[in-house]
């Protein structure tokens, strides 16, 4: 029997994630999975109890993560098989930056932040390369680590904030809205937040998410 384990930084169940569910309990079924859920927030401890509980199973675990970093690796450190974040090579950046640009409508003096977390620690390669292959109307920027975030580096008067997040949860709830977009409105822009994560922008992301599950499932 297999147990999957979704981690992720948010302890709530977000919307975009109950939608996703429906499919994973699909998938589940047919396979004989049964699953369950854990915030990284409370640490090692935490993840170490749950894994616990289900111990003599064969226990993997799905991050709800865009990208490598300290939370990830904490995953790795368990022992267990792990997945990969949503930009685990070069085909996903490339597939991201190909969705984001079919999802956001371009429009005459407006922007889209593109707000990812980073790592205090160092760059992240993988945020490196989806910069570079962004529409020249969207700009990413991280909340720790290069590139940073200066909201007097932007000009046009209309901005659009999108969270490179799986879901609406810690991060950008307390983040990205309460600080963030703050400071741009504080520039003397007009700021949009889009008030979901990933999966709840566009389907594909949806499926590049599912398409890493039965890859750890496989």
């Amino acid at each position: 029997m297999i147990h999957v384990v979704f981690a992720g930084f948010s302890s709530s169940i977000e919307e975009e994630e109950e939608r996703i569910a429906s499919i994973v309990g699909r998938l589940g079924s047919r396979l004989g999975c049964t699953f369950s859920r854990v915030s990284v927030r409370g640490g090692r401890g935490q993840l170490d109890a749950q894994l616990a509980a289900h111990r003599g199973q064969d226990v993997r675990i799905m991050p709800l993560l865009v990208q490598e970093g300290s939370s990830y690796q904490l995953l790795l450190e368990t022992g267990c098989r792990c997945g990969r974040p949503l930009l685990a090579g070069s085909h996903d950046i490339m597939r991201v930056a190909s969705i984001l640009s079919s999802t956001l409508e371009r429009k005459a003096d407006t922007g889209h932040v593109i707000v990812a977390h980073g790592r205090e620690d160092g760059p992240v390669g993988q945020l490196d390369a989806l910069g570079r292959a962004l529409r020249d109307d969207m700009r990413l920027v991280t909340l720790k680590g290069a590139p940073g975030f200066d909201a007097h580096t932007f000009t046009m008067r209309n901005l659009v904030v999108v969270p490179l997040l799986l879901t609406f949860g810690h991060h950008a709830r307390n983040d990205i809205a309460r600080s963030i977009v703050p400071a741009l409105e504080c520039a003397g822009h007009d700021v949009t937040m889009m008030e979901c994560g990933l999966l709840g922008i566009s389907r594909e992301f949806e499926a590049m998410f599912m398409e890493h599950l039965e890859e750890l499932l496989s």
